[in-house]
């Protein structure tokens, strides 16, 4: 039991660290906008959208 407490520490210390990464390199370029839609594509996706200064998507990301 312990074990899974640290391998799930592990892992979401991991995927706080992507999100942030993600979201920083995708802020420096414009607009962010993140939508989380729990079982509409998957359970629990985020999906990130970079926006440009003419209101267009130029770039997405999904975790």
């Amino acid at each position: 039991m312990f074990c899974r407490f640290v391998l799930q520490t592990i892992f979401g210390y991991i995927q706080i660290r992507n999100f942030n990464k993600i979201y920083q390199y995708i802020r420096d370029s414009g607009k962010v906008a993140i939508v989380r839609k729990s079982g509409k594509v998957r359970a629990g996706t985020i999906i990130f959208f970079g926006i440009s200064d003419e209101d267009k998507i130029f770039e997405a990301y999904l975790m």
